[in-house]
């Protein structure tokens, strides 16, 4: 199981683990097009893709499935092994994502929104004098900050955090119960601030990837 610098893989062209590795076949999901394609064309053969129909024993009637990037599935294949439903899986990277599963195992959305890192960047790029922010992990002393670096922090920092906080919420109470998983980079300052949030275990959406794998290679 790993994660694949994508810069460094458009970089190189190629996958090093498959190129040392005569005979070893790779299974991914992957959201940037651009890498796909790139894997696609250097391994034809050897790497498949993350689909909605791999993940078997999930109802995506719900959602128009076509659209769900394959990570989002990967995290609903990995709460699937871990038997956890219901559940809402708050996905922490560079866009914050929500994966809703009910105790029937349907998927029933989610919602997308920029990360703080990217709600930063697009302070810095679409404003003309708006600085970069650095992530922090420190506490929020007042709703508003002192100078702009700490109006750019505790807007965007704060704001999330109610904005997941109420999303979690209120997802949780129209499921009837159940468990709220952080999972993404970013999700150790989330579950900090939001007591309903719980850690997974490492490599969690990876886990659903080979989830899916085992039970294919199972099933023939």
């Amino acid at each position: 199981l790993r994660r694949l610098d994508t810069a460094a893989l458009l970089r190189t062209g190629m996958l090093a683990e498959l190129e040392n590795t005569p005979g070893a076949i790779g299974f991914a999901a992957c959201v940037v097009p651009a890498v796909a394609e790139l894997l696609r064309r250097q391994y034809p053969l050897r790497v498949s893709f993350l689909t909605p129909a791999m993940v078997q024993g999930v109802d995506f009637s719900a959602v128009d499935v076509d659209t769900v990037g394959a990570d989002r599935l990967a995290n609903v294949a990995a709460a699937q092994a871990l038997g956890i439903s219901p559940a809402v899986i708050v996905d922490c990277g560079t866009a914050i994502t929500t994966e809703v599963l009910d105790r029937d195992c349907r998927f029933l959305g989610g919602v997308i929104m920029p990360g703080r890192r990217l709600a930063r960047q697009a302070l810095r790029d679409h404003t003309a004098l708006l600085p970069m922010v650095e992530l922090s992990s420190t506490e929020f002393p007042a709703p508003w900050g002192h100078n702009t670096v700490a109006a750019i922090r505790t807007g965007i920092d704060l704001g999330l955090v109610a904005a997941i906080g109420k999303l979690v919420g209120d997802s949780l109470e129209r499921l009837g119960g159940g468990r709220a998983l952080a999972t993404g980079g970013d999700a150790p300052f989330f579950i900090s601030k939001i007591p309903l949030l719980e850690p997974v275990p490492e490599h969690f959406t990876l886990s659903g990837l080979a989830y899916v794998l085992s039970r294919r290679s199972i099933q023939g």
